[in-house]
């Protein structure tokens, strides 16, 4: 038989009573089992991992090539003009490419077609860039969130063009890589559903001084307050939809479980 905890003797009216304290019910009690949890290895190498890399390749790089891909610029803008939002994003990809490459299409546009030795760099040209700037913003407010990013390379690109013999050659490096920036927090801030996954292949960036912090903060600032406007201008809510696959939240469920 069980031993039962047991209070003190209590004497009523020279009858002793001892008053037997039962133990809680079982469903009451603690969780006692241990945890399940499993490892960092065994999390990376889910299957899952591919459906989210398969979604990522196509909303958030360039996708399946199809016919779009082998238009011509003149019929490019036609398309885009048309609120084909894939015709903007490539005609983003093709002028950041021209705007250091000697042909229009991108090697990332057409890539079975690499000829690497057919390319030659040539002067920067800023002009070109503004454009894939401006089909970039396109695509992005249009729906294309991943542009945002693109926006945010063009300015990682342009500073290797600097000419570093310029009286103000530190006053435009910093000016680009703060933009650079803003424009990579910016997409973070559009896909913030995604950053929990992300977190692990993103470095974080590099600390400010108080006084950059200070133009970065109204940098940033200033490009939300713009791309809500530009938003509501369209009819958009002021984030994309960004229709994750099922896979997605279950993985953010299994991350949960990696031993610490």
């Amino acid at each position: 038989m069980v031993d039962q905890p047991i209070e003190s003797p209590l004497v009523i009216n020279n009858i002793t009573t001892v008053t037997v304290i039962q133990p809680p019910a079982p469903e009451l009690l603690p969780e006692m089992q241990p945890q399940t949890c499993i490892t960092k290895e065994q999390y990376d190498d889910d299957p899952r991992h591919q459906i989210m890399k398969e979604y990522e390749d196509n909303e958030y790089y360039l996708g399946t090539v199809d016919y779009v891909n082998y238009l011509d610029e003149s019929e490019l803008h036609s398309l885009a003009g048309d609120d084909n939002v894939r015709a903007m994003f490539v005609l983003g990809m093709n002028y950041r490419w021209h705007a250091q490459m000697n042909t229009f299409v991108s090697v990332f546009v057409r890539p079975e077609e690499t000829d690497r030795p057919a390319y030659k760099k040539r002067p920067f040209d800023i002009k070109m860039m503004e454009k894939a700037r401006y089909w970039f913003e396109q695509a992005a407010l249009n729906g294309r969130y991943n542009a945002v990013m693109e926006i945010s390379v063009s300015y990682l690109q342009q500073q290797r063009h600097l000419d570093k013999t310029a009286a103000d050659y530190q006053q435009q490096l910093q000016s680009i890589q703060l933009k650079a920036r803003a424009y990579a927090e910016l997409h973070n801030w559009l896909t913030s559903e995604m950053i929990d996954l992300q977190s692990d292949r993103n470095e974080p960036p590099a600390a400010l001084d108080e006084q950059l912090q200070q133009i970065y903060a109204d940098l940033l600032t200033n490009l939300k307050s713009e791309w809500i406007n530009s938003r509501l201008q369209r009819g958009y809510d002021t984030k994309v939809e960004l229709n994750l696959p099922p896979a997605f939240y279950q993985l953010k469920a299994l991350k949960k479980q990696i031993c610490q």
